[in-house]
């Protein structure tokens, strides 16, 4: 389930919504008070998505992925608030030319294109590094993180190779230390 913004970030999104108002001419006719939308938060689950706007029984929803309320993402904020309002001015459109449009109808558009293309990887590393699973090899003690459980018996590639002729040993087969953040000095896979 989605969860509504908190106030701060409510605030945020009611400044943006107003300034995207009168800065994109295609926006003029939505009404002049934020709160007709219903605000939330993207389900951190769907890190693939940045924004969301929804129509239902309740009315509209606009839903944010929560990592673009960082202060150094603010203008991927606007593109987001500005795509997914083009969405609410023109519902069943998808993203057809009359909808770039409308979505270029704001003058930071190509600005916002490539700071999303940063925010999709700090997202995507964000997202990955909660669920990372961490290795420790027995006998060099380095520490490995990877983003999906390794097969029983899995070993360190570096110990088989220098001390086993690339043969595998039971000796350095990998411990499993827990899923979660990546740890400082971790070292990448072997």
């Amino acid at each position: 389930m989605m969860s509504a913004l908190s106030n701060e970030h409510l605030i945020i999104a009611s400044s943006i919504y107003g300034r995207l108002r009168s800065l994109n001419p295609f926006l003029k006719g939505l009404p002049s008070n934020p709160l007709w939308i219903r605000w939330r938060y993207l389900p951190v689950e769907r890190w693939r998505c940045y924004g969301e706007a929804q129509d239902s029984a309740q009315g509209i929803t606009i839903s944010i992925n929560p990592l673009a309320f960082e202060d150094e993402w603010r203008l991927v904020l606007e593109g987001i608030i500005n795509h997914e309002l083009v969405h609410c001015m023109i519902p069943h459109e998808g993203h057809n030319q009359r909808f770039k449009k409308a979505e270029r109808g704001w003058e930071q558009i190509d600005d916002f294109t490539q700071a999303l293309a940063d925010f999709r990887e700090f997202v995507k590393e964000s997202i990955h590094s909660k669920h990372r699973f961490n290795y420790e090899c027995p006998e060099c003690r380095v520490s490995i993180s990877v983003d999906k459980f390794l097969p029983k018996g899995s070993a360190c590639r570096l110990c088989c190779t220098t001390k086993n002729r690339g043969r595998h040993a039971v000796r350095y087969e990998l411990t499993y230390l827990g899923k979660g953040i990546r740890e400082q000095g971790m070292q990448p896979p072997l």
